[in-house]
């Protein structure tokens, strides 16, 4: 915890992220068996190197091709008459589609020679194309991605259906390679000297109004949030003191003796009774908190370090620590806030060179 106090050591902080790493948290004793069923894949440098430099090369089979109508002469599945009433020629079986800059003719030749002989097209990975394929299967044909602490979530437009779900290689490395967030635990590694790993999770789909974000501070659960407040959910409290009563169940059979003090939680409630942990974060200053503040973590943490000798709580403190958990939902439509996610469902580049009314008319006229 580092939000407006220093007390953290270096040593605490790299372990904090260590902790946090989906490879460590989810093989921790008290948590086996307490999310979803997961594989875990060590990335070979070559490969984080090829989504970090590398070109965009995607096999063919990945792009969808035409579908003709019934009533039309050619096969279903060949390429429609050109103007001129002839068939457009259609690419061979070994055509690797490829996302680059123009460039002159000659250079185009050079990289096709350089797909040719898989210099750095999936070729190269095949090995660690059939681990994950076959993990996928294992894991029911469809799953979820992350590297060692992020999901590629802000890559999702980049899919053909705008989902996290990945059921092949192909499919991953898209989202892998377009993902900065991904870029950014690659980042965080290396500046600890960590192993990067894949973790491919189990697939569901999550109702949003059923995940809890849970902060706990010197071991004790001090505060459960709604995780997503860009909706008001009317019908959650008539279930709150269920769903505290719960977490607090939760909390002392699979959180109890973790090795940090000081984190952050996330769990999915299947019913008001049953939980499954979904990830593990530190509690530092990057961390988004929804419906509690810094101020509020700070003065949390004073109440449990001293209880008994600490100062008459302030005007402004909304909690004892006897209350500890607090339940904290979207108390009203008033009180919704911006789905973040927005920010993530266009290019960079279609912000930058963009008018506000560009972007406004667009977000209008789209599906987005």
């Amino acid at each position: 915890m580092n939000r407006g106090e220093s007390g953290s050591s270096e040593t605490e902080h790299v372990e904090a992220w260590s902790m946090s790493q989906i490879g460590r948290w989810m093989t921790w004793g008290g948590l086996r068996g307490a999310t979803f069923a997961t594989a875990l894949v060590d990335l070979p440098p070559a490969f984080v190197d090829y989504l970090e430099n590398g070109r965009f090369v995607m096999p063919p089979e990945f792009f969808p091709k035409y579908n003709s109508e019934p009533d039309d002469e050619y096969t279903p599945g060949d390429y429609p008459p050109d103007e001129e009433g002839g068939v457009d020629e259609q690419p061979s079986d070994t055509t690797t589609a490829t996302v680059t800059t123009t460039t002159a003719p000659s250079e185009v030749e050079e990289q096709g020679e350089q797909v040719a002989h898989g210099s750095d097209d999936l070729s190269s990975f095949r090995e660690l194309e059939e681990t994950v394929n076959t993990a996928i299967q294992r894991l029911g044909g469809s799953v979820f991605c992350k590297t060692n602490w992020s999901s590629a979530k802000d890559a999702v437009w980049m899919t053909q259906n705008c989902s996290a779900k990945v059921t092949n290689f192909s499919e991953l490395v898209l989202l892998l390679k377009s993902s900065d967030f991904i870029a950014q635990d690659f980042e965080k590694a290396r500046q600890f000297n960590f192993p990067i790993t894949l973790a491919l999770r189990e697939f569901r789909v999550l109702n949003p109004s059923m995940e809890m974000r849970c902060v706990v501070v010197d071991s004790v659960l001090v505060c459960a949030c709604q995780r997503n407040c860009n909706i008001f959910h009317a019908f959650l409290y008539q279930f709150k003191a269920a769903m505290r009563e719960a977490l607090i169940a939760f909390f002392h059979d699979h959180l109890s003796g973790f090795p940090l003090s000081d984190y952050i939680f996330d769990v999915y409630f299947v019913s008001t009774t049953e939980i499954i942990l979904v990830d593990v974060s530190p509690l530092e200053g990057s961390s988004k908190l929804p419906l509690v503040s810094w101020s509020e973590i700070v003065e949390f943490k004073a109440m449990i370090e001293a209880p008994h000798t600490s100062p008459k709580p302030s005007p402004s403190a909304t909690a004892t620590a006897s209350q500890f958990p607090i339940m904290r939902l979207v108390e009203t439509e008033q009180g919704i806030t911006l789905d973040e996610s927005v920010y993530w469902r266009v290019p960079h580049d279609f912000v930058d060179v963009s008018s506000e009314a560009a972007i406004e008319a667009f977000s209008k006229n789209s599906l987005l």
